[in-house]
C-alpha cells in the first residue's frame, strides 16, 4: 500500500513535469515578480496611492488558478497551444524554450529588484526623509509657540477724511513690528496680515488661512490733535472675543498706546518674556503722521507718487533730522527714482539719483550703523549692485542682530545663503518665513528658486505656484516657474507660462529653451535671434544681458557662447556666486572649463565669513 501510494505520488509529479505545470508556475511567479517591481517604481510617477500595489496583488493571485488549468489542459507545441493528447514524448524543443522564457525572466526580475534595493530605493528614501524633515521643520516651528500666535489687520479708519486710511494702516504695521521683537511670539508679517484688508471673510476664517490662533484687530479716528483707538484682541480658533479697548488720547500720546497694547496682548497669550517687554520708537507728533503717509504711498508702489512721498519725507527730516526710518525710505525713493529713470534712457539722470540715495544711506549709517532697516537695505545693495558678497554678509549679520525676525533681514540672508551654496541654510531660512508669512511673494519665489537648485523640481513648483497665486506679476514668477516645469519635464506647461510673462527677454529666453527640449530647432533659433534684437533694441541701461545669454546657451548646449558670455558678465558684474548649484548650467558640467571656473569662485565664497545669529525656533530645526 505505501509502495503504491508513492508510486501514485510519483506518477503525478511526473505528469506535472510532462505538461509543464511546474515550468509554468515557475515561469509565472517570476513574471509576477517582475510585475510588481514594475509597478512599484511606477505608482509613484503615475500619482497612484499605495492601495493600488494590493490590487496588482490580489489579480496576481488570483491569476495564477486559471494559469495552472491551462497548463494541465494544453501544451506548447510547434504547432501552438494544442490540448494536451497524453503523449508521454516529451518535447524537448519546448521544454528549452520554455526554459530560456523562465531565465530571461529571471535575471529581468532579479535585476530589477537590485536596482530597487540598491538604487532606486535608497534615493527615494533619501528623497521621503529629506521632505519629511522639511515639512517637520515648518510644523514643529509651528508647534513650538502653540498659541502664542497672532496676525495684526490693518486698523480701519474711522475718521470723516478717507485720506486718514493712512494711519490705520501705519498704526497696526507699527504694532506688528513691535510684537515682532517680543521672543516666543509668532506674529505674521505685513504682507501677509495686510493682505486681508477690506476682507468680506470672518476672523476665524482668516485665522485658518494665516494658521495663528489670534488675530488683533482695531479702528482709528483721528480729528485734528484727537485719536481714538479701539483695539480688540480675538481667538481665531473660536471667534470669541479676548480682551478689547478704546484710548481717548491726544496725538503726542500714540506711541504710549501702541506699547499698552502690544503689552496687554503679551499678557493674554501669556508669552514668558526673558528681557523686558519692547518699546516702540518715540518720534515728533508732527512727523510722525508725515511719515505714515509716506510710507503708505511706498507701499502701494505707484511710480506716479513717488515724488510726493519724497517731499513729505523732506518735510519729516526738516522736522525731525534724525529720523532714520524717514531716512531710509528717502534712499528707497531715490533708488526707485533711479531705477525708472533708467529704464527710461536717461542715464545721467539716473546716476545723480542713485548717489543721492547712496548719500542718503552713508548719513544714517554713520548715526545709526545698528538700525537694521538700513542694514538690509545696504545688504541687497552689496549682492546686487556693488557686487560684494562680503559686506554683505556683515550687514545681514547686523540687521539680525538689531532684528533677529525683521522680514527683510532674513530675507537678505536666505539670498546670501543660497549664493554662497549652503542650501540647506537658505531652506531652513525660507521655510521660516513662509510659516511666518504665508502670503508674502518674495518669501515663496526665493524659497522655489533655492529648492530648484537642490534639485526638488516638485517642491519648487509647488513654492513658485504660489508666490504667482500671490502676485503674478511681480519678480518675473511667470519666467521661473516655467523654468521650473522645463526643468520636470512639462513642455507644454512651461511653454504656457513662459507666454504670460510680460517682460518680452524673458518670455523669448524661455520660449528659446522650450523649443530646443521639444526638437524645434529652428523656432528655438527664431526665438534666440528675436531675443538678441530686443536686447540690443532697448534703450534702458547699458546692459547687454549677458548672464541671461550664458544661461540660454548653457541649456542650449552650446558650451562656448555660454563660456564666452559668462567671462563678458564676470568682467562687467564679477564672479557669481551660486553658479555651482545653477540649473541652467547643468548641461555643460562636463566641460573641461567648468571645474576651474566654479573653483575658482568657491574659494572665493569660502573666503566670506557668514554666521547670522539666527532666531531660536530656526536654530532648533536644523
Amino acid at each position: 500500500m505505501a509502495t503504491g501510494g508513492r508510486n501514485r505520488g510519483m506518477s503525478f509529479i511526473a505528469e506535472l513535469k510532462r505538461r509543464n505545470v511546474i515550468r509554468t508556475a515557475v515561469a509565472y511567479l517570476a513574471a509576477a515578480w517582475l510585475l510588481i517591481q514594475v509597478f512599484e517604481s511606477l505608482l509613484p510617477v503615475l500619482g497612484l496611492p499605495d492601495t493600488a500595489m494590493r490590487y496588482v496583488f490580489i489579480v496576481l493571485a488570483i491569476g495564477f488558478v486559471p494559469v495552472m488549468f491551462a497548463a494541465w489542459v494544453f501544451e506548447l507545441t510547434p504547432d501552438g497551444l494544442m490540448r494536451d493528447g497524453g503523449d508521454s514524448r516529451v518535447d524537448s524543443a519546448a521544454n528549452r524554450r520554455f526554459d530560456r522564457i523562465i531565465i530571461v525572466i529571471l535575471v529581468l526580475a532579479v535585476t530589477l529588484f537590485a536596482a530597487h534595493t540598491f538604487i532606486i530605493d535608497p534615493a527615494r528614501d533619501a528623497a521621503r526623509i529629506e521632505e519629511a524633515a522639511r515639512d517637520a521643520r515648518s510644523g514643529a516651528f509651528k508647534e513650538s509657540f502653540g498659541e502664542k500666535s497672532i496676525a495684526v489687520l490693518p486698523f480701519t479708519n474711522m475718521s470723516a477724511d478717507p485720506d486718514q486710511e493712512f494711519f490705520g494702516d501705519g498704526i497696526a504695521e507699527e504694532l506688528l513690528n513691535l510684537l515682532a521683537k517680543v521672543e516666543g511670539l509668532r506674529v505674521i508679517s505685513r504682507t501677509s496680515s495686510f493682505q486681508f484688508k477690506n476682507s468680506e471673510l470672518s476672523l476665524s476664517e482668516i485665522g485658518e488661512k494665516l494658521d495663528v490662533a489670534t488675530v488683533l484687530e482695531g479702528s482709528v479716528r483721528k480729528s485734528g490733535n484727537k485719536l481714538r483707538i479701539t483695539a480688540q484682541l480675538i481667538d481665531a480658533h473660536a471667534d470669541a472675543h479676548l480682551w478689547s479697548e478704546t484710548y481717548d488720547r491726544l496725538l503726542e500720546d500714540v506711541f504710549d498706546i501702541q506699547d499698552e497694547v502690544a503689552a496687554k496682548v503679551v499678557e493674554e497669550l501669556k508669552v514668558t518674556l526673558s528681557v523686558g517687554m519692547p518699546r516702540v520708537e518715540r518720534h515728533s507728533p508732527e512727523a510722525y503722521p508725515l511719515f505714515l503717509r509716506a510710507t503708505y504711498i511706498l507701499e502701494t508702489d505707484d511710480a506716479d507718487r513717488q515724488d510726493t512721498a519724497e517731499e513729505l519725507l523732506h518735510r519729516v527730516l526738516e522736522i525731525e533730522p534724525d529720523y532714520f526710518d524717514a531716512q531710509v525710505a528717502l534712499a528707497h525713493v531715490y533708488f526707485g527714482q533711479a531705477n525708472t529713470a533708467g529704464h527710461g534712457g536717461n542715464i545721467e539722470l539716473a546716476g545723480e539719483l542713485q548717489a543721492k540715495g547712496e548719500a542718503v544711506l552713508e548719513q544714517v549709517l554713520a548715526r545709526a550703523p545698528d538700525n537694521p532697516q538700513l542694514n538690509a537695505t545696504l545688504a541687497f545693495r552689496a549682492m546686487h549692485i556693488l557686487k560684494d558678497h562680503a559686506a554683505a554678509a556683515r550687514h545681514i549679520e547686523a540687521a539680525i542682530v538689531a532684528q533677529p525676525r525683521g522680514y527683510t533681514g532674513l530675507l537678505a540672508a536666505a539670498v546670501l545663503a543660497d549664493d554662497l551654496g549652503s542650501l540647506d541654510l537658505a531652506i531652513r531660512i525660507g521655510e521660516y518665513m513662509t510659516a511666518r508669512d504665508p502670503m508674502g511673494f518674495w518669501g515663496y519665489a526665493n524659497l522655489g528658486g533655492v529648492y530648484l537648485a537642490s534639485g526638488d523640481t516638485d517642491k519648487a513648483i509647488s513654492a513658485m505656484r504660489t508666490a504667482e497665486s500671490i502676485n503674478p506679476k511681480a519678480g518675473a514668477i511667470q519666467w521661473k516657474l516655467g523654468f521650473a516645469l522645463l526643468v520636470n519635464g512639462e513642455f507644454e506647461a512651461a511653454l504656457e507660462q513662459f507666454a504670460q510673462e510680460e517682460h518680452l527677454p524673458y518670455q523669448l529666453h524661455g520660449r528659446a529653451l522650450v523649443l530646443h527640449d521639444m526638437g524645434d530647432v529652428e523656432g528655438s533659433a527664431a526665438a534666440m535671434n528675436e531675443l538678441r534684437q530686443s536686447i540690443e533694441a532697448d534703450s534702458g541701461p547699458p546692459d547687454k544681458w549677458h548672464w541671461g545669454f550664458a544661461r540660454a546657451y548653457a541649456w542650449l548646449g552650446d558650451a562656448d557662447k555660454a563660456f564666452m558670455y559668462i567671462e563678458l558678465d564676470r568682467k562687467q558684474y564679477g564672479p557669481k556666486f551660486g553658479l555651482a548649484n545653477n540649473p541652467y548650467f547643468t548641461r555643460i558640467h562636463n566641460d573641461p572649463r567648468w571645474y576651474p571656473l566654479i573653483e575658482s569662485i568657491e574659494e572665493k565664497a569660502a573666503q566670506i565669513r557668514f554666521e547670522p545669529k539666527l532666531p531660536p525656533e530656526i536654530l532648533a530645526l536644523q
